[in-house]
Parts: C-alpha cells; sequence; structure tokens
C-alpha cells in the first residue's frame, strides 16, 4: 500500500522524465517496487509456464515506461505498465512463431538426405565405411544435418578453420574412395583437376 503522502505516479515519471531532475532514480525505484509485482502477475497468467519470458517483458515494459515517461498521461501507471508489458509478450510471441514457422519451412525445404541412407553394399556405403570416424562425423554434421562450419567446430571441439578443414579432406578423401579425383587447393579457380 502507498503511504498517503508519497507522490503519486504521474509524479514519478514527471521526475523520471526530466533528465536534469536528481530524483529520476529514487522514482524509477519507487515505481518499480508500487508495480512491477502486479505486472508480473499479469503476464504469469497469461504465459504461466514460461518464467524467463515473462519476467524479461517486465523488464522491457519498464525499461520502455522510463523512457517514454514523458508522454504519460494520468494518475496511475499500473494500466499503462500492463499494457505496454502485454504488447511485449505479444511481439515476442509473433517473433517466435516467424522463427519456428521459418525453421519448419526451412527443414521441409531440404531434401532428406542420410548417409546412411545409401543402399546398402553400394559404392557410396562402401566409400564412407572405409573413412575414419573423424571424417564421416565431419560428413554426416555438416553435409546431412547442413550445419554451418561453426557449429561443425562447435560440436567436433576444435576451431571454425580446421573444421573447414577437416570437411574438405573428408571430401577428397570420399572422392578418392569413389575412384573421382580429388578437387585442387590453392591457386586454382575451384575447378576440378582434369
Amino acid at each position: 500500500m502507498t503511504p498517503p503522502d508519497a507522490p503519486d505516479d504521474a509524479t514519478l515519471l514527471a521526475a523520471i522524465a526530466a533528465p536534469w531532475a536528481p530524483a529520476g532514480r529514487a522514482a524509477m525505484a519507487e515505481l518499480h517496487v508500487r508495480h512491477a509485482a502486479h505486472v508480473r502477475g499479469y503476464l504469469l497468467r497469461l504465459e504461466p509456464a514460461r518464467l524467463s519470458l515473462v519476467d524479461d517483458c517486465v523488464q522491457e515494459a519498464f525499461v520502455i515506461a522510463f523512457e517514454h515517461a514523458a508522454r504519460f498521461e494520468g494518475e496511475s501507471a499500473r494500466a499503462w505498465l500492463l499494457s505496454i508489458a502485454a504488447r511485449r509478450l505479444a511481439d515476442r510471441r509473433r517473433a517466435e512463431s516467424r522463427r519456428q514457422r521459418r525453421e519448419r519451412d526451412h527443414a521441409a525445404a531440404r531434401p532428406p538426405c542420410r548417409v546412411d541412407a545409401a543402399p546398402p553394399g553400394s559404392e557410396i556405403e562402401e566409400a564412407l565405411e572405409r573413412l575414419p570416424a573423424r571424417d564421416r562425423a565431419v560428413l554426416e554434421l555438416r553435409f546431412v544435418q547442413g550445419l554451418p562450419h561453426a557449429d561443425v567446430a562447435d560440436a567436433l571441439g576444435v576451431s571454425v578453420r580446421t573444421a573447414k578443414a577437416w570437411a574438405a579432406a573428408a571430401l577428397d578423401a570420399l572422392r578418392h574412395g569413389l575412384g573421382a579425383q580429388p578437387r585442387r587447393r590453392g591457386g586454382g579457380h575451384g575447378h576440378a583437376t582434369p
């Protein structure tokens, strides 16, 4: 409960909006103490299973309110803070939905290709079996799972440069195992050796 002699929300927001006012920090703290639990409780009713998302949206709502304190009109900031927090939550949900849709679309667009799906006894399966385990792992991560070099490096615990070199060497070894000429490195323009 706010003491009767305490400044109202409009006064606190005016102090926050005045960049030269030394009381701005204290006003921010007071406004947060008054309303943070209510804003958090409201968002938890909307998104009960995602505490970190709720906490992020509460924090963002207060930052936005503090940045736009001069725009506040009214006496109680609670409704204003609740609407800002609800918009932040909706924005986060939409962004997450778009990201998930992009990931699904990307996964659906990628052809289902598995190294282990080669027909038993096929030439490629035999060539893969002859490769060292490290080469098979690099090929699986880079070309079957479609991971970028940085993720391959993380998975194997090596630098990106090393992961790239291992991928190139594994491809050359696979080509050699299939009877093809390895690609020329250096001075060429990426053309296969005749």
